[in-house]
């Protein structure tokens, strides 16, 4: 705002509440465990009905290439912008997919920014964002013009912190998924918290320490990410 102020005579601010941006948009979360493969997950989203226009985010130029050359080698039409691409490759990949030639358009944050784009029916996180303030803008291109959208984000084990920094207002979890969840994620192959686990298999009213802790309150899920997790090995 400073920086603006000093070469803007009487600027105009215009704010947008947080919850006016991402209402119309339902956000999910996409569980990939170690067996799994991650483009194969995403390959499996792809071709289901609905995902018409899907906008996918990475961290990388150098990743989002390369997931867009694999998805292109599948039979995917996809395109691509990042910082090495040129203005005009860029323009030219923008106007593919606004005129729906390509079904799929990949990005980085950077690329992206200012990107205004109709009837895009889906935003996936295909790498999760550093920020808050990334993830509104990342799935704020769809559901917009008051029309309906789809967030969904990529979790893996080893970024499952991340998690404590994007809060989909929609990731809810069951009873089954829940002690599935935690056990993989939380206490998977870790010595640090291997006899609190142990414990709590144990314990008969295990699963009822789930339901309370994540099913009943599910921001616990986050307060466990931000607090239990500070010496996790797959911490990012």
């Amino acid at each position: 705002k400073e920086i603006i102020e000093t070469f803007i005579k009487n600027p105009v601010t215009i704010s947008v509440k947080e919850s006016d941006a991402i209402e119309n948009i339902n956000q999910d979360v996409v569980k990939v465990d170690r067996s799994q493969n991650k483009v194969d997950k995403l390959h499996d989203l792809l071709i289901q009905d609905g995902f018409n226009k899907v906008l996918i985010f990475g961290r990388t130029k150098r990743g989002v290439q390369k997931l867009t050359n694999e998805l292109t080698s599948r039979g995917f039409k996809a395109g691509v912008i990042h910082g090495n691409k040129s203005q005009s490759q860029r323009q030219k990949m923008l106007g593919m997919f606004r005129r729906s030639q390509i079904q799929i358009l990949l990005a980085t944050d950077l690329a992206s920014r200012g990107l205004d784009i109709e009837d895009v029916s889906h935003v996936i996180n295909y790498d999760l964002p550093a920020s808050y303030d990334d993830y509104i803008h990342r799935i704020g291109r769809t559901g917009r013009a008051n029309k309906k959208g789809v967030a969904l984000q990529f979790l893996l084990p080893e970024t499952v912190a991340l998690l404590k920094n994007i809060k989909p207002t929609n990731f809810r979890i069951d009873k089954t998924e829940a002690i599935d969840f935690t056990r993989k994620f939380f206490w998977l192959d870790d010595d640090i918290f291997a006899s609190e686990a142990n414990t709590l298999k144990q314990h008969d009213n295990y699963d009822s320490w789930i339901v309370v802790n994540l099913i009943e309150n599910p921001d616990q899920l986050l307060h466990l990410i931000n607090h239990k997790l500070l010496y996790h090995k797959y911490r990012v």
